[in-house]
């Protein structure tokens, strides 16, 4: 007993290394190619000897860890970009569930490659939340507001051989799927960007979307939010922001939320939480600017006062993590570290932020993407790698391959993050501007005509020959959906655009960002390299396999670093 505990504290020194991870880089262990399209999820297997990755390409690839090997290229039901591709706890890898862009959620039996959709949501599915030691219950979620429970415990055994959708009216009991909507502001459903789940009370789950606040649910009771999140600064922009990616730490105590054109906040569950209001439809609130969600099985609206934190001393979150830049696409975040000791993201620059979980220092910058933002991380359960994926057409694993380089006074790697985090900031300054404007608008219109507004944006948005108000994307869709840049440099141009806008506006007042994984959908051929499986690399591997020497140095190497 005294050995198997001895070698889990090993095991946690070695993923909570501050030592290794500043050896981490500046090139990836292995580039993990074969993919026609961006690679748009990239996780780990339960057991942590392979890498699950899925593209725009509609394909799932299977890499080694050890090697980088493409193992196998799984084709797939899908008819969109896939956004989730992971293997089910405790199925030893033969239980698959992926979701994508065409809304589908399926399942598949790997040994037999039979596939099966049990969800259709009405718009992209982002993410899958895989709920720890359980392999017949997990929860999907998409832009149609929808979270679903799925448990396919008494339907396992038949399950492949039936084409009867989970969410068909005519199954018993229709106890396959529970659904919960989410509601933001104005009682209106938007879109759901990403779940975690408690991996400590796997009851416990956190929401996060097209909404400033994160909502937290009992899946005991899967109706209305048991309570919510929200830092104060985000609150009190009215809303302008919204959640792109949550996470809770390995204790389940601490969740964090990343913010759309802002920071990432870790946040407190036993400190931070706002509780979920309940008042009869048509009572008076003597509260301001409630955030209204309405059960439609009832005469009950669940209220959220998201200017609740600002009204008291507290913060609302423990720490802030900021320098990069979370605007063009949906960013993931993750906790790094067998304590989760550190806090890591991707940006718009192309590079991955590692910053200490209890300082929210900077600890670590990799250029990761060369093409454009990195989107997705994945932390290895049992060794010190993060693999990555962006808008390139390969994933990356990462380790401590390199030279040790800590982001000290004076150093190279110090400069040049303060290079990198310069530029995110003179970019999200032109993201704040652009922000700002939206805001007076929708302060405007209540009381303003459409001549005044076209009258008073243009002072906003006037540039002048040496600067251009651009996200320099080379997706020219997000330009045009998000409305965030301009295309004509003529004074008609920008008039043209001025009507857009205010248009917009006065048709919804709550305009909504339609946030990209990646671009639509690649048209290229799929991959199909069935015929090379190569069963000998699924072996399982023993995670625990450091030795009492290397743990040794390691931990001198911290103590020694002032780690």
């Amino acid at each position: 007993m005294k050995l198997m505990k001895k070698r889990n504290d090993d095991k946690l020194s070695i993923l909570g290394s501050k030592f290794l991870l500043q050896r981490y880089g500046p090139d990836p262990i292995h580039t993990l190619t074969g993919h026609r399209g961006c690679v748009n999820s990239v996780l780990f297997s339960e057991c942590g000897n392979l890498i699950y990755t899925g593209s725009d390409d509609t394909n799932v690839n299977i890499y080694n860890v050890h090697s980088g090997k493409l193992i196998e290229t799984m084709n797939t039901i899908h008819t969109g970009n896939i956004f989730y591709a992971k293997d089910l706890p405790e199925t030893h890898g033969a239980t698959m569930i992926t979701c994508g862009a065409d809304g589908i959620v399926v399942l598949r039996d790997v040994p037999t490659n039979r596939q099966r959709t049990i969800f259709h949501h009405r718009g992209r599915a982002h993410r899958i939340g895989i709920i720890p030691h359980c392999p017949d219950s997990f929860i999907s979620c998409g832009e149609d507001g929808l979270c679903c429970l799925f448990d396919i415990r008494d339907s396992r055994q038949s399950f492949f051989s039936s084409s009867i959708p989970f969410d068909d009216d005519t199954l018993p009991g229709r106890s396959l799927v529970q659904k919960v909507r989410f509601y933001g502001h104005r009682a209106r459903e938007c879109s759901i960007y990403s779940v975690g789940v408690n991996p400590v009370k796997p009851y416990e789950i956190v929401i996060g979307g097209q909404t400033s606040h994160v909502s937290v649910f009992d899946t005991r009771k899967f109706v209305n939010p048991v309570s919510y999140l929200c830092p104060t600064p985000i609150a009190e922009l009215s809303s302008t922001s919204h959640v792109t990616g949550v996470k809770f730490n390995y204790a389940g105590d601490t969740v964090l939320a990343s913010y759309h054109n802002e920071a990432v906040y870790s946040m407190q569950m036993d400190k931070h939480t706002i509780p979920s209001h309940r008042i009869r439809s048509g009572q008076k609130s003597n509260k301001r600017n409630r955030d209204e969600e309405i059960d439609s099985s009832s005469s009950i609206i669940t209220s959220l006062d998201v200017d609740a934190p600002s009204l008291s001393a507290d913060s609302g979150y423990s720490m802030k993590f900021s320098g990069h830049n979370n605007n063009e696409t949906v960013k993931q975040v993750s906790f790094l570290g067998g304590r989760s000791e550190f806090v890591a993201s991707g940006s718009d620059c192309g590079h991955i932020f590692i910053w200490e979980a209890s300082t929210g220092k900077l600890l670590k910058l990799l250029n990761a993407d060369e093409t454009g933002a990195v989107n997705c991380l994945s932390a290895h359960p049992h060794f010190p790698y993060v693999a990555s994926s962006g808008l390139s057409n390969d994933a990356k694993l990462w380790g401590p391959n390199g030279d040790y380089s800590p982001l000290v006074e004076g150093s190279e790697a110090l400069e040049y993050a303060n290079t990198v985090m310069h530029n995110n900031n003179m970019s999200f300054g032109e993201n704040e501007r652009s922000r700002f404007v939206h805001l007076l608008m929708r302060r405007l219109v209540g009381s303003a005509n459409v001549g005044f507004l076209n009258m008073v944006v243009p002072l906003f948005y006037r540039r002048d020959d040496q600067s251009s108000y651009s996200n320099n994307d080379s997706d020219s869709n997000d330009h045009e959906e998000n409305g965030d840049g301009f295309d004509d440099d003529t004074d008609e141009g920008e008039e043209q655009q001025v009507d857009y806008v205010t248009m917009e506006i006065l048709e919804d007042q709550t305009s909504k960002d339609d946030e990209h994984e990646c671009s639509d959908d690649d048209d290229g051929d799929n991959n199909n390299n069935e015929d090379d499986v190569h069963a000998d690399e699924r072996v399982e591997m023993e995670p625990d396999t450091a030795t009492e020497g290397l743990v040794g140095d390691i931990q001198q190497m911290d103590d020694d670093n002032g780690a």
